[in-house]
């Protein structure tokens, strides 16, 4: 008779952890899956011109995102290939040529690229996969499209993954002090 009630609890430890892991895994994955494009977007169709006379890439990065953790390795892997190009982020001014970048970002983790001549090339996520780093890299693509002579402009929008809303964080502290 033993042997029922042993088995009944092994059974019951073993639902009651996987349904534990299960919410767990939703939790950490889950919460910060959307979509790119959010209700509180700006209109990016009158974006400035960032004209700088050299390539730059603006990386939307905001530290209070649990996604930035997927999206860290990818952007050391662009800065490692993209060197001659300017790097601008959000701990730093995100003010080139008089027009304040953060204004424009949409979600994080996200990167706008500049020509040199101040024409968008690419504003949207880094990669097409539910998490940075995953599926195919948009901005070696779109730069290396540049390359090779298309001028088009290339806003990706429809993107869904792991993303937080851009909330302007370092904005909002400015305007407060």
């Amino acid at each position: 008779m033993a042997q029922p009630s042993y088995t009944y609890l092994a059974w019951t430890t073993a639902i009651l952890w996987l349904l534990l892991v299960s919410v767990l895994m939703w939790q950490v994955f889950a919460s910060d899956y959307r979509a790119f494009l959010h209700e509180d977007a700006p209109d990016l169709q009158n974006m400035p011109r960032v004209a700088t006379g050299e390539l730059t890439l603006v990386h939307y990065l905001d530290e209070q995102c649990s996604c930035n953790r997927f999206a860290k390795p990818h952007v050391q892997d662009i800065e490692e290939t993209y060197k001659e190009a300017r790097h601008v982020y959000p701990n730093e001014t995100m003010q080139v040529k008089g027009v304040l970048l953060e204004d424009w970002a949409i979600s994080s983790p996200a990167v706008s690229i500049f020509a040199p001549d101040g024409v968008l090339i690419y504003h949207g996520p880094y990669t097409a996969g539910s998490v940075c780093g995953q599926g195919e890299d948009l901005v070696a693509a779109h730069l290396e499209k540049w390359r090779a002579g298309d001028r088009a402009q290339y806003l990706n929008l429809l993107g869904q993954g792991c993303f937080c809303p851009w909330t302007n964080t370092n904005k909002k502290t400015a305007e407060l002090t």
